[in-house]
């Protein structure tokens, strides 16, 4: 279950990032950010950095990409979680 909250907790990043550079496109001196998901060692889950890009030209496409991207993989763990929190639940209950 641990892995899909990480991996909800990655995706929420990923949308805040984009979120965040949609958000400020137009803002002078913006500098977008850039959120990168890092696997970490076998069944730990995955870690998610974020710093600020070089300046340069904002892909707005590309952000709302990310972004839609990133919701669908939200609900998906989302969904992962729930089925294995089920699943405890029923074994849980049949043997306790």
């Amino acid at each position: 279950m641990n892995i899909s909250v990480q991996g909800m907790s990655a995706a929420f990043q990923q949308i805040q990032t984009s979120a965040h550079n949609i958000a400020n496109a137009n803002t002078e001196d913006f500098k977008p950010q850039i959120s990168t998901n890092y696997t970490l060692d076998e069944n730990q889950g995955v870690k998610t950095i974020t710093e600020s890009k070089k300046p340069e030209k904002l892909d707005l496409t590309n952000e709302i990409v990310n972004l839609q991207e990133n919701q669908v993989l939200y609900k998906a763990n989302a969904k992962a979680f729930k089925i294995q929190s089920d699943v405890k639940g029923t074994l849980f209950d049949r043997y306790y």
